[in-house]
């Protein structure tokens, strides 16, 4: 499953902000499967 998001920030004199989220998942009978375990915290790369 691949999200992906971009959005203007004001604080940032009106920047664009990509931020993008790739996970393993199954689409099951009783809903979505992560496979390698959902992704819970933020991985913030400078």
């Amino acid at each position: 499953m691949e999200l992906d998001n971009r959005s203007a920030v004001y604080e940032w004199s009106g920047q664009d902000v990509r931020i993008v989220l790739e996970q393993t998942v199954a689409f099951t009978e009783i809903g979505i499967e992560y496979l390698g375990g959902r992704q819970i915290k933020w991985y913030v790369i400078k």
